[in-house]
């Protein structure tokens, strides 16, 4: 006879990495904004227990931090002895267009 698995624990390798995760969490504010983003819902999809995800990151803020710095992180930035806003704007504007709901 197979093992039965315990109830409640997720199906899945509990391995995963920061790209697969980070993937996860820009989809999820895509689809649902911040309050649509949720650490046990990331943790579902990933196939892994909220307890997995908690030890990278142990709150909701900073799992959307990491995932926002990692969006912005492809942005270009402009030579920093020169101030132009106005670009610096529409570069963060066309970078969250590229991510929506992230910001």
């Amino acid at each position: 006879m197979a093992s039965r698995r315990p109830p409640g624990r997720p199906r899945g390798a509990g391995a995963f990495d920061d790209d697969e995760l980070l993937d996860l969490v820009l989809s999820a504010l895509a689809h649902g904004g911040y309050r649509g983003l949720t650490m046990r819902g990331i943790a579902r999809e990933l196939g892994v227990s909220l307890a997995s995800v908690q030890h990278r990151y142990a709150t909701k803020d900073e799992l959307w931090r990491a995932a926002v710095d990692r969006a912005m992180a492809d942005v270009e930035v402009a030579d920093t002895n020169v101030v132009d806003l106005p670009d610096a704007l529409r570069r963060r504007i066309d970078a969250s267009a590229d991510h929506p709901g992230l910001l």
